[in-house]
């Protein structure tokens, strides 16, 4: 009789054993990459969301002549009349001009104004708190003024 060249019971359930401990480690190294991806991808989407309002925020004082405070809302009063309207809420912030509406979620615990002296309601800077990757953060915005850019702006109040 001849004899079969096979493996053993004993070799069959060896490898099984190995093969399956090296399939659990890559299932969990898998599990472990998607977890920090995740949460990298998150904190990502959070730092993008902030400097595209900040950039936003930034462009608005540059470009507008002065700002009021109009019970509870920014408004950023612009050349030609065209107003740009910040509301703010806990968890979001609302910037709305004649062309589009933008949401940016952010939490926050809101504007605080700084006002000129010489007048009763223009903002002369901003102090922003958002809260970022569970930080509490201030982002001071200061509006420089020209003098014209003041007379326009009591002109305005006075009305």
């Amino acid at each position: 009789m001849k004899k079969l060249k096979a493996f053993t019971v004993i070799e069959l359930i060896m490898s099984l054993l190995i093969s399956s401990v090296v399939i659990a480690i890559a299932f969990y190294a898998f599990l472990f990459l998607n977890k920090q991806f995740i949460r990298y991808n998150s904190r990502s989407g959070e730092i993008n969301e902030y400097i595209i309002f900040k950039t936003a925020v930034e462009n608005d004082l540059k470009n507008s002549e002065y700002l009021l405070d109009s019970t509870g809302l920014l408004v950023f009063k612009g050349t030609n009349n065209s107003d740009i309207i910040y509301q703010v809420s806990g968890d979001y912030i609302v910037r709305q001009n004649e062309f589009s509406i933008d949401t940016f979620k952010i939490a926050n615990t809101g504007f605080i104004a700084s006002y000129d002296p010489k007048s009763n309601n223009i903002i002369n800077g901003l102090l922003f708190k958002p809260v970022l990757l569970g930080q509490d953060l201030e982002i001071k915005f200061d509006k420089p003024f020209s003098a014209e850019q003041l007379m326009k702006a009591e002109r305005y109040n006075s009305e």
